[in-house]
């Protein structure tokens, strides 16, 4: 019985590692995902910031050429 245990005991390590090494490299998995899910996110606000700027930058133009228009 214990021949038999030595035998296998090397097999079963090494599907205990496997098995470890399998649910690490998920959960790094999902955390990519959430960390991608977040960049997108980060992303999108960047692009709404910028066009506000820019609507911002437009309507200061409009101003300052009214201002020199006025002042002519």
């Amino acid at each position: 019985m214990i021949e038999n245990f030595n035998v296998w005991l090397p097999f079963l390590i090494l599907i205990g590692v496997w098995i470890f090494f399998i649910s690490r490299i998920r959960s790094q998995g999902r955390a990519s995902a959430k960390m991608l899910e977040h960049m997108v996110a980060q992303t999108e606000m960047m692009v709404a910031q910028t066009e506000s700027l820019a609507a911002i930058a437009k309507s200061l133009d409009r101003i300052a050429a009214a201002l020199e228009a006025k002042a002519e």
